[in-house]
């Protein structure tokens, strides 16, 4: 009788799990690392991505599965395939932050290697953090040039 019960419950868990990565609002990749001829990480292929995914990037599950990363963002920086390739390699998970020219968007992004040459992403949209932090950047160089353009004559009494 225990054992039906452990059982019931490592099911009800995968399915809790599986409706985790069906309704997060984090976009999620599954994705194999491809090697080049030498064994040097070339390109990753796409195998799993959860609905957030396709909301966070515009790509219809249909058109990227099985697609690689240089088919779906041609412009983007070479060298995100080199970071990714390098945890799918080692296994030594990463975080750092991204901007896709083909999307026009700023990604956070956490990796991780599930398995040797496989490696799972999760990211977070966060354009409009950085349009923010550009905004602030710009509003305080230009309080910094009117505040040096100030007379040295001219007093703030309170």
């Amino acid at each position: 009788m225990r054992g039906d019960r452990s059982r019931i419950k490592a099911k009800d868990l995968e399915g809790h799990y599986r409706d985790i990565f069906q309704t997060m609002t984090e976009g999620f990749a599954l994705q194999e690392l491809i090697c080049d001829e030498k064994g040097e990480p070339c390109d990753l292929r796409i195998l799993y991505i959860n609905p957030a995914f396709e909301l966070l990037t515009g790509f219809s599950r249909g058109d990227i599965l099985g697609r690689t990363f240089s088919q779906l963002l041609p412009n983007d920086d070479p060298a995100l395939i080199k970071v990714l390739g390098a945890v799918g390699a080692t296994g030594k998970p990463t975080k750092f932050e991204s901007y896709s020219c083909t999307l026009g968007r700023h990604y956070e992004v956490v990796a991780y290697s599930p398995a040797p040459f496989h490696v799972s992403i999760l990211f977070f949209d966060i354009t409009k953090k950085k349009e923010l932090e550009r905004e602030f950047a710009l509003s305080q160089a230009r309080n910094k040039a009117i505040i040096a353009s100030l007379p040295d004559q001219i007093f703030i009494l309170a």
